[in-house]
């Protein structure tokens, strides 16, 4: 029997000052029984502890598979006419 490949899902998730939500956010996306997760993050200038509990989440994201993809102030960026979110690896 063949074994099936799942599919790639990307999640993106751009933040603003989000330290609040975060850990619940991050813990449901850690709990997840799907494997193939690409988890695009986006810190839009947060002033808060934002970045901090993102990456205190980085051994976590690996040891479940989950590859983590950080971009900085994207949003503000792409208002300005820019294009710096990457093709994803998705399907």
């Amino acid at each position: 029997m063949e074994k099936s490949v799942e599919s790639l899902v990307s999640v993106i998730t751009p933040c603003y000052n989000g330290r609040k939500y975060l850990a619940d956010f991050l813990d449901s996306l850690i709990a997840q029984t799907y494997s193939n997760i690409e988890f695009i993050f986006i810190n839009d200038g947060s002033k808060d502890n934002t970045q901090k509990i993102l990456f205190s989440y980085k051994e976590k994201f690996k040891k479940n598979g989950i590859k983590l993809i950080k971009k900085k102030y994207a949003l503000r960026r792409r208002r300005a006419g820019y294009k710096p979110i990457p093709k994803t690896g998705g399907e």
